[in-house]
């Protein structure tokens, strides 16, 4: 690590161990000092990768990933020549440090949920059923609108660059008590009906397409935008909101673009500055654990750094909460995922719409949108859910209660 780095948390001393053990161990062989690369931060002072080089005739790249608060440790070892002698050696140093790394992970499963750290008793099981999209057309107004006030809906976001935002932030000056959020939106995905960026596009260049809009897909914000763009642009709209009144009860991301690692620590470093929850989990992960994927030590990373900073984390993400067309078997879908989840803090989203014909202009899923407001209003879903006990929650719960309680 350069000069004046700070530790990485929890596996700074491996981090140390494991260059200690990199010059002594393989300069031997080689007969060289290695040579440092490169060295960048991916999460600043949580996420660090590093290169090694050894200037010789055998040379082999070492890649590392340490993720502080988790303890866990990926490596990546390409031999560009060499003996198998030294890469047995090489193999055998990742191996001890990733014992010293990935042991204290193990206990990470037997911690308390988010929601026994928010307070709620042991074997809790809290849950925010959250509707997407608002403020993109009227019919999203009505169906948010709706699946919050007939039915088990507790939260909603909504989409700022979109054109039908002044009619829900006038809903909002009537019903301040509505747990409204923003869904930070860097995509502009229908054919039909698209959208620009709330910053100057002269500002943000790399997050419009030629016509002006934002691009339809999250690789063409990757591949075209830099952080510090969307970075702008999440701060405009969130300044967007607040000049309309809107004081957003948390912050998520629409089609999770804001979630890719080019971005994810600009969306974090403006949450924490503004005091703003952000939609992070880091518990069990039951459902989104498929999806995290090799994100997993990353996210429980970030997601530590959010936490300490004051603001809520929960324990589990539900993007598809059925899959069935018929709505019957929709319905033994959800009745299933709430009965089969685990305690703790989980996030259901849906996309609720009141279906007309203006809607099918937009796009084709409104049946399956209709749908999932009929679930949200079911008597049957409702009841359910008194019987097993479940609690149904807001962010401006977990944030209130986040006050209350000690970095546990």
């Amino acid at each position: 690590m350069p000069p004046g780095d700070p530790p990485v948390g929890g596996c700074g001393g491996a981090r140390r161990r494991l260059d200690r053990m990199q010059t002594r161990q393989l300069s031997s062989p080689l007969g060289q000092k290695p040579a440092i690369l490169g060295h960048g931060n991916i999460v600043s002072g949580v996420l660090r990768a590093h290169a090694v080089k050894y200037e010789s005739e055998n040379q082999i790249r070492l890649e590392g990933l340490i993720v502080g608060e988790t303890r866990a440790f990926f490596v990546k070892i390409q031999v560009l020549g060499g003996s198998s002698v030294l890469l047995d050696r090489f193999i055998r140093i990742v191996w001890l440090v990733s014992i010293v790394c990935i042991m204290p992970a193990v206990s990470h499963a037997e911690q308390a949920t988010y929601a026994e750290r928010l307070g709620w008793p042991a074997g809790t099981k809290a849950v925010i059923f959250h509707v997407d999209d608002v403020g993109m057309s009227h019919n999203s107004n009505m169906g948010g609108i709706k699946a919050i006030e007939d039915g088990i809906a507790t939260s909603l976001s909504i989409m700022m660059p979109c054109s039908w935002v002044p009619e829900f932030a006038a809903y909002l000056k009537t019903h301040p008590a509505t747990d409204a959020g923003l869904h930070l939106t860097l995509t502009s995905e229908w054919k039909n009906y698209r959208w620009g960026p709330v910053a100057d596009k002269s500002a943000v260049p790399g997050l419009v397409d030629r016509h002006g809009y934002l691009w339809p897909k999250v690789s063409d914000v990757v591949a075209h935008a830099t952080a510090g763009q969307v970075e702008t642009e999440i701060r405009a709209q969130i300044d967007k909101a607040l000049s309309m009144g809107i004081d957003p009860t948390h912050l998520d991301a629409h089609m999770g673009t804001c979630f890719h690692p080019q971005f994810v620590d600009r969306y974090v470093k403006v949450a924490i500055e503004k005091k703003i929850p952000i939609l992070m989990f880091a518990g069990h992960m039951q459902h989104i654990g498929g999806e995290a994927a090799n994100y997993k030590p990353l996210i429980r990373s970030i997601a530590e750094k959010v936490w300490n900073a004051g603001l809520p984390v929960i324990d589990d993400l539900v993007t598809q909460p059925t899959r069935a067309n018929d709505y019957e078997e929709k319905k033994a879908e959800l009745t299933k995922l709430l009965h089969d989840m685990k305690p703790g803090i989980t996030e259901v989203i849906v996309h609720c719409t009141v279906q007309t014909e203006v809607f099918s202009h937009i796009s084709g899923s409104g049946p399956s949108r209709e749908a999932e407001l009929r679930l949200m209003t079911d008597p049957d879903i409702k009841a359910f859910i008194q019987s097993q006990g479940i609690i149904l929650t807001t962010w401006r719960e977990l944030k209130e209660r986040r006050a209350l309680v000690q970095n546990r």
